[in-house]
């Protein structure tokens, strides 16, 4: 007789690779122009690098309408306020730009898509992250003076 740990439908069907809802420090990874294959408008796709507080790094495509405040929270969470005060954004700089994010799981109601993370929100950089923290090894210590 095989003993497994008891779950719900619910746990059992939930991926491997999702993040539990919560606030999570993040890098952005990329940003591509596209079109919204449902309204048509224009949007970015954002890659975001999430990370638990075990370790494990997740990758989040966030899709953000142009002109959607959510893309101006994205400037501000990660130092980069300048550029939505100017109106002139710079992706290069944006990318590799850390920050906070408020994660939760998207439910397909149709049941034809596993659940997903998404982006709730961005977070200012003063309100805190429950999840890891950077340590030591994340960061380059070759640095020449």
């Amino acid at each position: 007789m095989l003993r497994i740990e008891p779950k719900s439908q619910a746990e059992a069907f939930k991926s491997d690779f999702l993040l539990d809802e919560g606030n999570y420090e993040f890098v952005v990874k990329g940003i591509k122009e596209k079109v919204s294959k449902s309204s048509g408008k224009p949007m970015l796709e954002v890659t975001l690098e999430a990370f638990s507080q075990d370790g494990v790094v997740s990758t989040i495509f966030d899709y953000i309408i142009i002109g959607n405040n959510k893309i101006y929270q994205l400037l501000y969470a990660t130092g980069n306020g300048d550029m939505a005060q100017s109106g002139v954004v710079d992706f290069n700089k944006v990318i590799n730009s850390t920050g906070n994010f408020k994660l939760g799981i998207s439910y397909d109601e149709t049941g034809r898509y596993k659940p997903k993370n998404v982006v709730s929100e961005y977070l200012l950089n003063d309100e805190p992250s429950n999840e890891r923290d950077f340590v030591d090894s994340d960061l380059n210590t070759d640095i020449k003076f």
